[in-house]
């Protein structure tokens, strides 16, 4: 019985360790890097989904990290094939950086369908790079997903486009004519027949001629054609940018009526305009020793806000000083600028030529100025008594002298 007893005790103790070890084994599997899960990726959204043939547009392409780990250097690339009807315009490869375990993130594609694309859904192979770790240590990772795009309907017979829109001249001003130029090109698989250009025409616009329609005849497929009209822009235009609505006319192979309707815009950019338009110099006259007062009167004959208005007056010790800030001056309205004046006792006797530099801005940042001579006249200065009064005073002494000299005469 003790020997039963002592057997059971040593293996008791002889078995502890195994229990141990077989524990610490159990958890370094469950805590072992062998058991962290690789990061699996699945394209999770595409938008827009349709596509129809002829069509280019961006499709943004949504990917999600399966994995519950953060991955690094995420980039994709799409593969398909070149004789696919759909077509990456640009770079097939885009970078996308870090993503999160279990998060998403989005590249856009600009993707063009051939015009003879047949209606139905396309698979394309979107292959994803990434790495486990931050920096070049880390292993790279690679799988090719899918995503895919529906293919639906069918380009028209003809469809025009606009390519560009120009004025001449450049930029477009009030009281001015200008034309519109607009570049048109036939995208659709047949030709655009008996093909007319109407535009719309509103204020502060003004058809040339009278003429707002002009007939084109036959635009090609895949063939480009200019259509242009002339205008007239209203005095008192403001500065904005303004939508023409152009209409599309014509038929088709099957000799159906079509209308397109497209928008083009135009640029008006007015300018403001300040001029001097009253100079006043208190007192009028001049003398040296005398002090004063020189006003200007600034007004806004454009069509658009002077802004940043300042005055510089150069003079040779005239003016006390020499610079005015006035800042904005609205269309049609008017500031003044006010300059002391002195005028030194010594000054030099004669005509002074005050050159008046006005300088400002559109709100385009564009600079202009404005330079005028002005001359003014500085006298001698007066004597404190008139100078009637001395003459007068003069006079009077003479006849009396004259008069004492014959008195005194008279009594010899």
């Amino acid at each position: 019985m003790e020997r039963r007893a002592a057997w059971s005790k040593a293996t008791l103790l002889s078995s502890a360790p195994l229990a141990v070890v077989f524990a610490f084994l159990l958890l370094s599997l469950v805590t072992s890097p062998l058991a962290a899960e690789v990061s699996k990726f699945c394209v999770s959204q595409v938008s827009p989904k349709g596509l129809s043939p002829g069509e280019q547009r961006g499709v943004e392409i949504s990917i999600r990290n399966l994995g519950t780990t953060e991955v690094y250097h995420v980039a994709v690339e799409v593969v398909a094939a070149v004789e696919s009807p759909i077509k990456i315009v640009g770079a097939t490869r885009k970078e996308i950086g870090t993503v999160a375990g279990g998060k998403e993130a989005s590249v856009t594609y600009e993707v063009y369908v051939d015009k003879g694309a047949d209606v139905g859904v396309y698979y394309i192979p979107l292959k994803v790079f990434w790495n486990d770790e931050w920096g070049a240590e880390g292993e790279l990772y690679s799988e090719i997903i899918y995503f895919s795009l529906r293919v639906t309907g069918s380009l028209k017979k003809a469809e025009l486009e606009v390519l560009s829109v120009e004025t001449v001249p450049e930029v477009v001003e009030p009281g001015e004519t200008f034309s519109l130029r607009i570049r048109l090109r036939n995208v659709g698989i047949s030709d655009a027949r008996n093909l007319r250009a109407n535009i719309s025409v509103k204020e502060p616009f003004m058809p040339v001629g009278g003429d707002v329609e002009e007939y084109l005849g036959v635009l090609k497929s895949g063939e480009e054609a200019f259509v242009e009209f002339n205008f007239s822009v209203a005095a008192d235009a403001k500065t904005s940018q303004h939508v023409f609505e152009l209409t599309l006319r014509y038929e088709d192979e099957t000799s159906r009526n079509n209308v397109e309707r497209k928008k083009v815009g135009v640029l008006v950019r007015g300018e403001p305009s300040i001029y001097i338009q009253e100079i006043t110099l208190e007192p009028s006259t001049l003398q040296q020793g005398s002090e004063g007062i020189f006003l200007l009167k600034l007004t806004n004959v454009g069509s658009e806000d002077a802004e940043d208005v300042r005055v510089e007056v150069s003079s040779v010790g005239l003016l006390s000083e020499s610079y005015y800030f006035i800042g904005e001056i609205p269309p049609d309205a008017s500031e003044t600028a006010a300059f002391g004046i002195y005028v030194a006792d010594d000054a030099r006797v004669g005509r002074y030529a005050l050159k008046i530099n006005v300088y400002y801005s559109d709100r385009f940042g564009k600079e202009y100025n404005y330079t005028r001579i002005y001359e003014v006249s500085v006298l001698e200065k007066a004597s404190p008594i008139p100078l009637s009064y001395v003459v007068a005073f003069l006079i009077i002494t003479i006849i009396l002298l004259v008069g004492i000299y014959f008195v005194q005469r008279r009594g010899e």
